[in-house]
């Protein structure tokens, strides 16, 4: 069954590539001019050497939709196909039905057709196929889609423009195998004296002989981009060279043997200060670093021997500010400040006076004028009298009579039992009969406000009224007894003895049940007994 669809499939196919074939050369021949698509072919590299793979791209990019495809693209002798396949994101994007390359021999044919004719054109360009081949002679190779046919969603044919790509073949460069440096090395006797550096690239025949150079110690010898050495100071340096193709080296070691002349700076003399250290002139030679006291450079000596001891601070400077405040001013002096350093700005323990007297800044206060209260007279809390000035800073107040001082008693606190009460700690005037909560007699309390309560007030209150009402239960339990023995009477007493033996419950609004009952019933013998009573008269009469 599988192989019968795939023989169907294959003869649609074919009917249709015929179709659109005789459909594309008809339409070329009536518009040669329209354009519905481009094919390009496209390389991953434009030169390659004997043994290079190759990875080409063939890719349509639509003007309008087209829906059947069919081209060649033939592979040039110096080329050898190795492999193919085809871009399976195309086959999505372009919605095909059909999507293949064959090799027929040194040329690759491209199928492809969809039935779906209501895809958007892939303007953007689509990569159909890729191929691979080996580069195997040296010559320029030319790649281009060829033989092609493209049928429209109206299965009538589209003209088709191509883009190739070129690619050399080209020898492979010879590769750098060593480097040697001329000469190996070299003796510089003077600032300045320079030399030049001599690279052989091996084999001759390489292709990049190019070189660089670099100095070891540029402080004693530098090097240029050509190869010139120069001396700059006493020492040893190494000179190397390496080539920009496989990173081969050679060496030359430079000596610089300078026959010294001293180059003396001068360093001037500066006077010491409490911050930090003057010193005296002084001569220092920087090709050896060596000190001297004379620009002749005749007598040596050391940085150490010229530096010269700080000084002591100058505490001449007057500064009003916070940090040097000793003490504000007073109604008695002046602010006082310390004296500062005018160099680092240390406080001296010398001072100065600065600024006008303050009659508002009293140091020292003391209380006059004061009188105490008693219960006849008012007190005095007395005036706030500066020591220094005299001046009265605050004037008194006056201070109430004392009152419940003769006869004022303390009562003691008192613990409360189980059944007794207890009381605070509070005071009593003997003359007014008031309480207070405290000695001087200012916070006023009521009798009620010092009794502590018995603990078990409660629960005692609580089990007599209990008591009460079992007493009370039990009374009205108990049968009358005067009740006559007449038949009436007899039955009123086994209905009251009946009522007495029912327990009485109570309901959920607290009255006794029972006791309702007892009532109804008693109300019932009654009117048994009136009825009784008068059937006897009635008895009697006849």
């Amino acid at each position: 069954m599988m192989i019968k669809k795939l023989l169907a499939l294959a003869a649609c196919a074919l009917t249709f590539f015929t179709v659109c074939d005789a459909a594309v050369t008809a339409e070329a021949a009536d518009d040669p001019s329209r354009t519905g698509a481009t094919i390009s072919v496209a390389a991953d590299k434009t030169s390659a050497y004997p043994g290079d793979e190759i990875t080409f791209s063939v890719s349509i990019k639509e003007k309008e939709l087209t829906l059947g495809s069919q081209f060649y693209v033939a592979i040039p002798d110096g080329l050898k196909y190795t492999s193919s396949a085809p871009n399976a994101a195309a086959k999505s994007t372009l919605a095909l039905d059909e999507h293949s390359v064959t090799d027929l021999g040194g040329t690759l044919m491209y199928l492809g057709y969809s039935a779906n004719n209501t895809r958007k054109a892939a303007s953007g360009g689509v990569v159909l196929f890729t191929f691979n081949c080996k580069a195997e002679k040296l010559g320029s190779y030319s790649l281009n889609v060829s033989d092609i046919s493209l049928s429209d969603k109206n299965m009538s044919g589209v003209g088709c423009a191509t883009s190739g790509t070129t690619v050399k073949v080209v020898e492979r460069p010879v590769s750098v195998t060593g480097v040697k440096l001329s000469p190996t090395s070299k003796t510089l006797k003077s600032k300045g004296e320079t030399f030049q550096l001599s690279a052989t690239v091996s084999p001759s025949d390489a292709a990049n002989k190019a070189v660089t150079y670099k100095s070891s110690n540029t402080k004693v010898a530098t090097v240029s981009a050509d190869g010139t050495v120069e001396a700059v100071s006493n020492g040893k340096a190494t000179i190397t060279v390496t080539t920009k193709d496989g990173g081969k080296t050679a060496k030359c070691e430079v000596t610089v043997s300078i026959a010294h002349q001293h180059e003396l700076r001068v360093v001037k003399a500066k006077a010491s200060t409490c911050v930090e250290n003057g010193n005296n002139t002084y001569y220092v030679c920087d090709g050896c670093g060596k000190i001297f006291k004379d620009k002749d450079a005749k007598t040596q000596t050391t940085v150490e021997a010229e530096t010269l001891e700080r000084s002591w601070h100058k505490f001449d400077k007057q500064e009003t500010t916070e940090r040097y405040l000793k003490s504000e001013a007073d109604c008695q002096s002046p602010a006082v400040y310390y004296y500062c350093c005018e160099v680092c700005g240390a406080a001296d323990e010398r001072t100065f006076e600065y600024g006008e007297k303050d009659p508002d800044n009293h140091k020292e206060t003391t209380i006059e004028n004061e009188k105490k209260p008693t219960e006849k007279k008012e007190g005095y809390s007395g005036d706030t009298v500066c020591t220094a000035c005299k001046e009265v800073v605050k004037k008194g107040e006056a201070v109430e009579k004392l009152v419940h001082m003769q006869d004022f008693k303390k009562v003691e606190a008192k613990k409360a039992t189980a059944k007794k009460d207890g009381n605070i700690e509070y005071y009593i005037c003997n003359n007014c009969g008031k309480l207070y909560k405290d000695a001087e007699g200012k916070i006023e309390i009521k009798k009620a406000d010092t009794v502590v309560k018995a603990k078990d007030t409660e629960s005692s209150s609580k089990a007599e009224s209990s008591e009460e009402d079992s007493s009370e239960i039990t009374e009205s339990s108990q049968p009358d007894e005067s009740i006559e023995s007449s038949s009436a009477a007899d039955t009123e007493s086994k209905i009251v003895t009946t009522m007495a033996a029912t327990p009485s419950r109570t309901d959920s609004s607290g009255v006794s049940t029972g006791l309702m009952w007892g009532i109804i019933i008693g109300a019932i013998v009654l009117a048994v007994a009136i009825l009784a009573l008068i059937i006897i008269i009635i008895v009697k009469s006849r």
